[in-house]
């Protein structure tokens, strides 16, 4: 029996992979272009690393205590006790995270919470309020907590913003800039999947952590 060429099995490999690089880059060039943009938004985010995310979370914060456009109310024992159940019993069930939570309880009306990079989560007073139970806080919680892991608030500042702005905030950028990007976060606006990844997210959770 007649054996065949090395060459001509090495021949086939490379016409077979080859093949395959065409068809993938026929598929990327078909696909639409918001979808390609999202994914170049989601690769320049991945750059932002968790420290600097911290950083600019801590920036932003601070600002809002140093320009009044918030009234931390962290100081009240009895507001820092029921914040800090819910928060232990989710961090319990969480499992390995890269990030270090900070809440911060705001005493404002307003039915909100919003998270900022870096793990920073500011809920306001009026939330408390409206809610009927402890569960209910821990239900939104949990959800902002997905929006942290998922990293979708660093994707949405990459997005509006541009991967130089937030490095240079990340190092300490000027207090106009750090209004802007607090006004971003605080609105709240992600899109259809980012909101339906921290849903399923609160939901694995919450079923951990065994809150109804």
């Amino acid at each position: 029996m007649k054996k065949r060429s090395p060459l001509f099995d090495l021949f086939k490999i490379v016409l077979l992979f080859g093949g395959i690089w065409l068809l993938v880059i026929i598929v990327l060039k078909l696909l639409p272009e918001d979808i390609k943009a999202s994914w170049s938004k989601t690769a320049e985010a991945l750059k932002v690393s968790i420290e600097q995310e911290e950083k600019i979370g801590k920036s932003i914060i601070e600002s809002m205590q140093e320009n009044n456009s918030a009234y931390f109310i962290n100081n009240n024992p009895v507001a820092d006790s029921a914040i800090n159940i819910i928060k232990l019993r989710l961090l319990e069930n969480l499992g390995p995270t890269d990030y270090n939570y900070k809440l911060y309880l705001v005493d404002d009306t307003q039915i909100n919470a919003f998270t900022l990079p870096g793990g920073h989560i500011v809920i306001f007073k009026g939330l408390i309020d409206f809610s009927d139970s402890p569960e209910e806080v821990a239900a939104v919680l949990a959800h902002e907590m997905g929006h942290v892991e998922e990293r979708h608030v660093v994707k949405k500042l990459v997005k509006e913003f541009g991967l130089t702005i937030i490095f240079s905030v990340a190092t300490g950028g000027d207090a106009v800039l750090i209004g802007e990007l607090l006004q971003t976060t605080m609105s709240g606006v992600f899109d259809r999947k980012q909101e339906a990844e921290a849903d399923q997210f609160a939901l694995e959770l919450l079923e951990r952590s065994s809150i109804n």
